[in-house]
């Protein structure tokens, strides 16, 4: 009686090991999506753009932030290269000042994007 316990467990470890084993294959609707993902991902702008924006936060009590933002991509033989700009005030002894935060995606043949963070701060 004690191996029963012991026996059933096996049994379930493999009856859900045989189940997982058929769920993870993919349906043929789910095999042409990602297909179709991995063509968007791949193809690049045929020329520079920009585009500007203000991002509007609203926090607690209703308070709304203003945020202006700008967004340019640059394209060479190469790669294309996405820079995305936010204006972010910041306290300073004086009052407040601005600060830029930068994020620069950079997108070449064959390999994973690379990304690169930085900061800016205007007097």
């Amino acid at each position: 009686m004690k191996m029963l316990p012991a026996i059933v467990a096996m049994l379930l470890l493999i009856a859900g090991g045989a189940m997982a084993q058929t769920t993870n294959t993919l349906s043929e609707a789910e095999i042409q999506g990602r297909a179709l993902v991995q063509k968007i991902l791949q193809q690049w702008p045929s020329e520079d753009f920009s585009n500007t924006g203000v991002l509007k936060i609203k926090g607690a009590g209703g308070v709304t932030t203003n945020l202006p933002i700008t967004f340019e991509v640059t394209v060479t033989p190469t790669n294309w290269q996405a820079v995305y700009t936010a204006s972010l005030p910041f306290p300073t002894n004086s009052g407040f000042d601005w600060k830029k935060e930068f994020i620069t995606v950079t997108h070449a043949t064959d390999q994973p994007p690379q990304y690169e963070k930085y900061s800016a701060i205007s007097y």
